[in-house]
Parts: C-alpha cells; sequence; structure tokens
C-alpha cells in the first residue's frame, strides 16, 4: 500500500505542476480528489495511517502558513502541501526536516541578513546618522 501512496502522490504532484505551470493555478477538484485519495487510501490502513494522514495535512498547511501570509506564495501551493502530507502521512515532514534543515538554516540566516541590511541603509538613507 506504501507504494501506492508514493505513486499517488507522485502523479498528483505531476498533475497539479502541469496545472499550475500551464494555468498558475491548482483547482480545487485536482486538491479534493488529492485530498479524499490520501485521506481514504490511508484510513484503508488502519487508524494508526488514518491519523498521520491527517497530521499530514495538517502539518503541511501550517508549515506554508507564514509565507503565504507575507505573499510569498498563493493559497493553492499551501493545499497542494497539505495534500502530499495527507497522502504521505506526518512522517514525510520530519524526514523533509532532518534532510533539509541546512537547507532551511541558510535560507533563515539569509532572509535575517536580508532584514538587517535592508533596515540599515534604510536608516543612512533617511539621514537619521
Amino acid at each position: 500500500m506504501a507504494q501506492l501512496l508514493w505513486v499517488a502522490a507522485t502523479a498528483f504532484a505531476i498533475w497539479a505542476g502541469w496545472l499550475d505551470w500551464k494555468t498558475r493555478k491548482i483547482p480545487n477538484w485536482l486538491i479534493s480528489i488529492g485530498l479524499l485519495s490520501g485521506v481514504l487510501l490511508n484510513a484503508i490502513n488502519g487508524g494508526s495511517h488514518f491519523f498521520q494522514s491527517i497530521l499530514g495535512l495538517v502539518i503541511g498547511i501550517i508549515v506554508l502558513l507564514v509565507p503565504f501570509a507575507c505573499g510569498w506564495i498563493g493559497a493553492g501551493d499551501v493545499k497542494f502541501f497539505g495534500v502530499i502530507g495527507a497522502l504521505l502521512g506526518g512522517w514525510i515532514f520530519t524526514k523533509l526536516g532532518i534532510f533539509g534543515g541546512g537547507f532551511l538554516f541558510s535560507l533563515a540566516a539569509a532572509t535575517v541578513g536580508a532584514v538587517v541590511l535592508v533596515s540599515v541603509a534604510r536608516m543612512f538613507s533617511s539621514g537619521n546618522n
């Protein structure tokens, strides 16, 4: 069953990516199909898989709320990540966190550095030396 979930997640990602590339939107009907597939396929495997599916959905959405609130990504991206979490379960985000930790740290450091540079540049350009 695990292979089926990976195949479904891959097919969903390819389909969503293609539609996003062509139309700049991920349609809600595709999100709904992916979400229902993820939750139902995991529920068939038992209660713990169902719980992991719901946990993956919630984590996937929460992780991207800040970038969405800042306007860096669209709502379709947030929903897409939630569906991937629903299909593959919450454990996928711990693996992404472990392997992607270096990237995330670098991204956070670059963001802090950019904010400091912009703040200093504004301070000097406003004549408040």
